[in-house]
């Protein structure tokens, strides 16, 4: 097939000799640069020639795909076989193909909840980061230094005779705690399974309520999703201007690593399993609902957090007299150049 190069096709056969003696008056044949010229084979002993008409070509086309199969080649094998029935299943999947409606066994799939986190009994029912002594929004470098404290002060061959089995079973979380939260992806799953409190102070009243008791536990409770460590706090009256905004650009690039999955799950959802599908497009089309879902979640997260950083910066009182001072500090200079500008009249006036 050629798509850029004009066919001139004629009612009478004509040699090829006779086109390379083409006369360039109009109407008469395009260059031979832009003509398509058809050869038969190697056996052919005749002179070429452009005509009206080409040989056809043999071409085999095999069908394939579920729906051909379900359609076509079951219901034949299935009278062959001597039974006239078909399959519900696979009747409904071809009048759902044939329709273009949504595929009746995508629907019908079970859906799976995530796998939560698997921990060994010594952790169950346990806080890790109150087991290692650390908060949850701290950096790995504080994790190792606090693990390393607690193994010199409570590894059993510290306390020689008098160690107990507790002891070695305490130890033995401390360690086991220590391996799940090093690892960055057990972490972010861990964190993401913990019972988490999403509410934040929508009805601050700055004139009844104190602005740090309401959202110093609020940022604390939330820095277990940031993606960067150490996370800023939030500070006290004394902390320093530039802390303060350095604190809020922090949690308004906020990198939130909280698993949607996870986050889904605690919230009753339930995802396809995508070891239960029976070909590659049903797999791709269950990664695609589950994407959905998650992405729905993550955008949710997302406002969450902004909404918090926003109702804080509002109403924080380092924040409101910070503008207080600059509107200040703008009123006073235009207060001056007005009184430079009255000046000047004046002294032009006498």
């Amino acid at each position: 097939e050629c798509r850029h190069t004009p066919v001139c096709l004629l009612s009478e056969a004509v040699p090829i000799s006779l086109l390379r003696h083409r006369r360039r008056s109009r109407g008469t044949l395009p260059p031979m640069s832009t003509m398509l010229a058809l050869t038969y084979d190697e056996t052919f002993s005749g002179e070429e020639v452009i005509g009206s008409w080409a040989g056809t070509v043999q071409s085999i086309k095999e069908f394939a795909g579920r729906s051909f199969f379900d359609r076509y080649e079951l219901s034949t094998a299935s009278t062959q076989a001597g039974g006239s029935d078909r399959d519900d299943d696979s009747q409904s999947r071809a009048a759902g193909s044939e329709d273009g409606a949504e595929s009746p066994s995508k629907k019908g799939k079970n859906k799976q909840k995530v796998e939560g986190l698997k921990l060994s009994d010594n952790l169950k029912d346990k806080d890790l980061y109150k087991l290692l002594e650390v908060s949850e929004g701290c950096s790995d470098q504080e994790l190792k230094k606090s693990y390393r404290n607690m193994v010199l002060q409570h590894h059993p061959d510290k306390k020689g005779a008098d160690v107990t089995e507790a002891d070695r079973l305490f130890f033995i979380s401390i360690q086991e705690a220590y391996e799940l939260l090093s690892d960055p992806a057990r972490r972010k799953r861990y964190d993401s399974m913990q019972e988490f409190d999403d509410d934040i102070p929508t009805n601050f009243n700055k004139f009844r309520d104190d602005f740090y008791k309401e959202f110093t536990p609020v940022f604390e409770r939330n820095a277990r999703w940031s993606g960067r460590r150490p996370v800023p706090q939030l500070g006290t009256p004394e902390t320093p201007i530039a802390e303060v905004k350095k604190f809020y650009n922090f949690w308004y690039e906020f990198e939130n690593i909280r698993d949607p999955a996870a986050n889904a799950e605690m919230d009753g959802q339930e995802f396809f399993d995508l070891e239960e599908a029976e070909c590659r497009e049903e797999r791709r089309w269950m990664e695609r609902e589950n994407a959905k879902i998650a992405r729905g979640y993550k955008k949710h997260e997302s406002q969450r957090i902004a909404s918090l950083v926003k109702l804080a910066e509002k109403f924080d009182p380092r924040m409101i007299a910070e503008k207080e001072a600059k509107q200040a500090a703008k009123d006073a200079q235009k207060a001056a150049a007005q009184a430079e500008r009255e000046a000047a009249e004046r002294a032009k006036r006498e």
